[in-house]
This record gives C-alpha cells, structure tokens and sequence, in this order.
C-alpha cells in the first residue's frame, strides 16, 4: 500500500499502520518532515520503508536547496509510477 502523507503532523499516525515494504510519499506540507531539523524527521531515520519527497512540493515551499535527508526525491511520473506498482494508498 502506498501512503501519500500531506502534513508533517500526519507522519506519526501513518507510520503506525505501514508494513516493512510500504512506500511512503511526502506531498504538499508533508514534505517539510525531509528536513533534518525538523521535528518529524526522527520518524524518518527510524523506520526502514521507502520514502518518496514530491519534488513539485519541495519547490513550491523554496527547499530546494536545502539538504533532504532518507528521503528520494520524485517528480510526477514518478508519482505515478508508484500508484500503478501499490494496488492500494491511503493518504493521511
């Protein structure tokens, strides 16, 4: 199952229901959890499942140029790639 997170605030709950090989993508104010100094980031280094960062968020949000960490940046074929190799996604 794919999990398309929307918000940072999201991420805790999502992660509780992942299984080991559930991608995760990160849109919209989801995105901002990427960023090592961010308070969400935790959740990130300690869980083992792909993650995916929408690259058209991180733009529109200027974090370009920051440094994204545990995370691979996607743009929206990739997006679609992921939809079509879950049978399923929740977005949170």
């Amino acid at each position: 199952m794919l999990h398309i997170v929307k918000h940072h605030q999201a991420l805790a709950q999502a992660l509780a229901y992942v299984d080991a090989e559930d991608p995760i993508l990160l849109v919209e104010d989801g995105v901002y959890a990427a960023l090592a100094e961010h308070a969400s980031h935790i959740a990130l280094t300690q869980n083992a499942n792909p993650f995916y960062v929408l690259d058209a968020d991180v733009k529109a949000r200027g974090l370009e140029k920051l440094p994204l960490n545990h995370v691979e940046l996607i743009d929206f074929s990739g997006f679609v790639v992921l939809t079509e190799d879950n049978e399923t996604s929740m977005t949170w």
